[in-house]
């Protein structure tokens, strides 16, 4: 029992941490998947300590899931930090460019 508790704690600590450090959406959609073997720990409270062979195909599928998240986060971290140098470089390209421009007076109004 508290093995299952244990599990619900983990899984949905992992659920909160992955949807509010997320910055793409398809990393958010992968923070699903630990809430749903949270929601199936909750309804099965305590049945896979029923038989051993249960249990172990239920943990392995619990470190898989982990293991799954931990490389969509690095994932998700890996391309915000490529898509800030990228704004960035872009952002300095155009700074560089409007220095480069020459500044081209109106010429004013005659009013006859």
């Amino acid at each position: 029992m508290t093995m299952s508790v244990l599990h619900i704690l983990i899984m949905g600590s992992v659920f909160l941490y992955m949807f509010n450090k997320a910055q793409f959406l398809q990393t958010r959609l992968v923070a699903l998947v630990p809430l749903a073997t949270l929601v199936v720990d909750s309804c099965v409270f305590g049945a896979g300590m029923a038989s051993a062979g249960l249990f172990a195909v239920s943990e392995g599928l619990r470190i898989a899931v982990l293991l799954c998240c931990v490389g969509a986060m690095k994932r998700d971290a890996r391309l915000a930090r490529a898509r800030k140098q990228k704004r960035a470089y872009h952002k300095l390209q155009f700074h560089n460019a409007m220095q480069e421009m020459p500044v081209v007076a109106l010429p004013e109004r005659q009013y006859a």
